[in-house]
């Protein structure tokens, strides 16, 4: 799945406007549709609804799914903000609409607003900012962002939580974003909800399908994309009937810091997970039990040292190798010399835990060996930085931003964290 920018989703929903075609209000009412169904299959008509809506195309949707609520008996009230006088062309159609029969359940704010009060039964539609804003929330919009975050109500955020916005979130004012409760984005997740730092505004996401142009998003170059199930299980090679271990690849695992050998049994469940037919681990020796009891498909090739590695290992029948070591617990110089001999007789890319590059870099590589052939994989901010060049940000956005890359563009990572695993460099 492509994941598109803002400026290219507003290209997408042009493209779709001009070419279904379909009028850009009908649009919207099609998306307002889509919410309001997601919002009546998890609260019922017994629930007050408060919708506050912004001045422009999401404060639009929000006024259509006030609309749709009240059709459908829900106790709406509606507060729209108009501080500069000016409401977009479809926003503008939306309130007209809604006043026609509902007139007495909005508020047109312009200057002065005094809020509802929002306790726990409630449920708030937040439809203030979308995926076009692009500084951070400041005045009273702000201060209403505190307002709900600070209430027991339940929030569903339309398209995108006000004050997030959908790419770089660097220097945005966190205070200022809307905390939801249930997401409801449209078509597909907007690159800032891939990021975990992101995840306490988002809460639940939902992705809704407006059935925009395919042909606009084939058309449409995107510069990240989001890997489905669908995709991999198209590649995943077909095994025959009488397939044998050794015709399903052999991997090498070099994992299992002394008192830390839970890491090797989880790489080497994946790895078996991932197919492979055999797979082999070297280890310290009082890793032994811990990994013949935990994962007995595999074999292991035992250090003759108790707690570190010192034996090289022959690289010829491997097409894989992975290795993952705790610095502090395993490399001593002489060590790190016979891990980076692996790495370098290896033929093909091996997977290397970044403590394991930061061994190389200060014993033995240098930077350009260490940005050339290899995959770095982690699973710490510290890690994803070593990745990217970065040295002090943490932030995922500022990472994945190719121009920011520190002149690195070879250096190829995985960054795993929680349900989601962001590539680098490919």
């Amino acid at each position: 799945m492509k994941i598109f920018t803002a400026s290219q989703i507003h290209e997408l929903d042009q493209y779709t406007i001009a070419n279904e075609p379909v009028k850009s209000i009908d649009l919207m009412e099609r998306a307002a549709r889509a919410m309001t169904t997601a919002i009546q299959q998890r609260w019922d008509n017994r629930t007050p609804v408060v919708v506050f809506a912004g001045p422009g195309n999401n404060g639009g949707d929000a006024l259509a799914v006030a609309r749709m609520l009240l059709e459908s008996q829900y106790q709406v009230q509606t507060f729209i903000f108009n501080v500069n006088g000016k409401l977009s062309p479809d926003c503008h159609q939306n309130l007209k609409r809604l006043r026609e029969k509902w007139g007495r359940t909005v508020v047109e704010v312009i200057q002065e607003f005094d809020p509802p009060q929002l306790t726990f039964d409630m449920l708030v539609i937040d439809g203030l900012f979308g995926s076009g804003l692009n500084k951070p929330l400041a005045g009273g919009f702000s201060s209403l962002v505190r307002y709900i975050n600070a209430s027991d109500a339940k929030v569903v955020s339309l398209d995108v939580p006000s004050g997030l916005m959908t790419e770089d979130n660097t220097y945005n004012v966190r205070t200022n974003i809307i905390r939801a409760t249930l997401t409801l984005t449209l078509q597909q997740p907007k690159l800032s909800m891939l990021f975990a730092e992101n995840q306490e505004f988002i809460g639940e996401l939902s992705v809704l399908d407006i059935h925009l142009s395919q042909k606009g998003m084939d058309e449409i170059d995107a510069q990240y994309t989001l890997i489905e199930e669908a995709q991999v299980r198209s590649r995943m090679k077909k095994r025959s009937a009488f397939a044998h271990k050794g015709d399903m690849g052999n991997a090498l695992l070099v994992a299992g810091s002394y008192g830390m050998a839970g890491a090797a049994v989880l790489a080497a469940r994946a790895c078996l997970r991932a197919g492979v037919g055999k797979l082999t681990i070297v280890t310290p020796r009082l890793n032994v039990n811990i990994l013949q009891s935990s994962v007995p498909e595999a074999v292991l090739k035992i250090d003759r040292e108790e707690t570190i590695f010192c034996e090289a290992v022959s690289l010829e029948t491997f097409q894989a190798m992975g290795i993952g070591l705790h610095e502090s617990h395993t490399l001593a110089v002489g060590d790190s010399i016979v891990v980076w001999k692996n790495v370098e007789s290896f033929s093909g890319t091996p997977a290397l835990e970044t403590d394991v590059i930061d061994a190389g870099k200060h014993l033995y590589w240098d930077d350009t060996d260490l940005s050339r052939g290899i995959l770095h994989v982690t699973d710490t901010p510290t890690g994803i930085r070593h990745i990217s060049g970065q040295t002090t940000q943490e932030d995922a956005w500022y990472t994945l931003d190719g121009r920011r890359l520190n002149g690195r563009p070879t250096t190829k990572g995985i960054y795993v964290r929680g349900g989601k695993t962001i590539g680098i460099g490919f």
